[in-house]
């Protein structure tokens, strides 16, 4: 059973600010969020759960000689099969700024909330929707098991932090066991965060005995960057520990931290890792061949895609690239040459380079992913039928009008989107009752089918 949430917050904070000549798109919507377990009481475990918004990607509307914008934030907390939620809440906060055209928007809308649970297996959901535009919302999930009644010697999962500190302001949202850890839900460094903070507990440890606690980084491939150690001789039989690892000496890209507890003997009796994140923007250097654009390449995860990812990615693809695009990715048959010409395809559409992921691309294979949950039939993936073409081209509707079957008439939908071309629609009939696949009929857009008398296959 949940218990209900036992303190919430929300604070604005300075976080990370990357140059960039580009103004930032609204549409990149930023929402991040992370999580970590840890020791509760009354046979409980607590979960702390974190999360985060880049300011700009908010709309802020004046209000009484302010701007205000105002966040969402969903908790749900279901069986792991997301059949049963046992726990399923929504928060609002507040953002508000005297000025949007300065530097008071670049910052994160960093918080936290805190839920006691018990053992188990759970879904848990944490959505970021931007009230004043829920268009702009997003969902991440995240499998939990929980094991809080454990007898052994171990280890909490590690918070990624951008400044630990000690405190004694046990009133701070963000205090715990003497220090104040603010969250990194992003996990996200370099520029102005050239240090990696971080904070665990241990658990039932022996107090006579010594152990060792391990630090190792790695990089996308798994090759060990960095390796220390601390020894530790507890005197109780718990213990909260937190550090430091300077990243001056690593390049832009994707790198795990890992954390082992061991005893004298080497004996490893937990081990945690999280993924970190580095991108500096001026990062000319590279260890394998000199130059920024080839390390990008060699850090994406495309330097290692297998060919049937490739391929498949390509076909996703479709509505967007261009025929010459088209006719060069067939024309090329070394596995290499896909790598590269797929990291090239969607860096060309990264609309904000300043940023170390590509919203863009996240954007558009998020509504692939939907379009796939939403409108699949019985033949087609989601995103092959033609309300999923409509909806992975053109996003989400402002409006979808739903005729169901009605003796005379076919079942049928009318999409609406007002903003696009001054105002567009798109109709879907249902080809057979009862079947869930519609074709679109008639649209307004630009380069749709277009049939002003679409009416008349509405007839059964």
């Amino acid at each position: 059973m949940i218990m209900k949430i036992i303190r919430w917050f929300l604070i604005i904070a300075a976080f990370i600010t990357f140059r960039s000549e580009k103004v930032f798109c609204e549409d990149s919507f930023q929402f991040n969020s992370d999580y970590a377990v840890y020791k509760g009481s009354d046979n409980k475990a607590l979960l702390e759960i974190y999360y985060s918004f880049y300011m700009k990607s908010l709309k802020y509307s004046f209000e009484k000689g302010e701007y205000n914008a105002v966040v969402i934030i969903g908790i749900k907390i279901s069986d792991k099969s997301g059949n049963n939620v046992k726990f399923d809440q929504q928060y609002n906060s507040s953002s508000t700024v005297k000025d949007t055209s300065g530097q008071e928007l670049k910052k994160n809308l960093i918080g936290q909330l805190n839920v006691s649970i018990q053992d188990g297996e759970y879904l848990l959901e944490i959505t970021g929707t931007d009230s004043k535009n829920i268009n702009h919302s997003d969902t991440l999930k995240y499998i939990l098991n929980i094991q809080e009644n454990i007898s052994e010697t171990t280890m909490s999962d590690v918070e990624i932090a951008s400044d630990i500190r000690k405190s004694g302001d046990q009133q701070n949202s963000f205090y715990k066991n003497t220090l104040l850890v603010i969250p990194n839900p992003p996990a996200l460094f370099g520029n102005n965060l050239k240090i990696i903070y971080f904070y665990f507990e241990l658990y039932n440890l022996s107090p006579d005995s010594s152990y060792t606690v391990q630090k190792r980084i790695y990089d996308i491939n798994r090759n060990l960057i960095i390796n220390s150690d601390k020894n530790i001789k507890p005197g109780s039989r718990s213990l909260a520990e937190y550090g430091t690892i300077g990243i001056d000496t690593l390049h832009s890209g994707i790198y795990f931290l890992e954390v082992l507890l061991e005893n004298q003997n080497g004996k490893v009796f937990s081990s945690k890792e999280k993924k970190i994140f580095v991108y500096n923007l001026n990062d000319n250097k590279t260890n394998i061949s000199g130059n920024a654009s080839s390390q990008n390449y060699l850090t994406s995860g495309y330097s290692q895609m297998k060919e049937e990812d490739l391929d498949r990615e390509f076909d996703l693809s479709v509505y967007i690239r261009s025929d010459f695009e088209t006719k060069s990715f067939k024309n090329l048959s070394k596995l290499e040459d896909k790598r590269k010409f797929m990291f090239e395809f969607w860096k060309a559409r990264d609309n904000n380079p300043a940023t170390p992921v590509n919203e863009y691309k996240m954007n558009y294979f998020k509504k692939i992913n939907e379009a796939n949950k939403s409108f699949k039939e019985s033949y087609r993936e989601g995103w092959k039928t033609d309300r999923g073409r409509i909806y992975v081209t053109y996003g989400k509707p402002d409006d979808i009008e739903r005729f169901p079957y009605q003796i005379s008439s076919k079942s049928y939908e009318i999409w609406n989107y007002n903003s696009l071309e001054g105002g567009a629609k798109c109709v879907f009939i249902e080809k057979e009752q009862s079947t869930g696949i519609y074709d679109l009929v008639h649209s307004t857009l630009r380069d749709e089918l277009r049939n002003n008398d679409w009416e008349k296959e509405l007839k059964n």
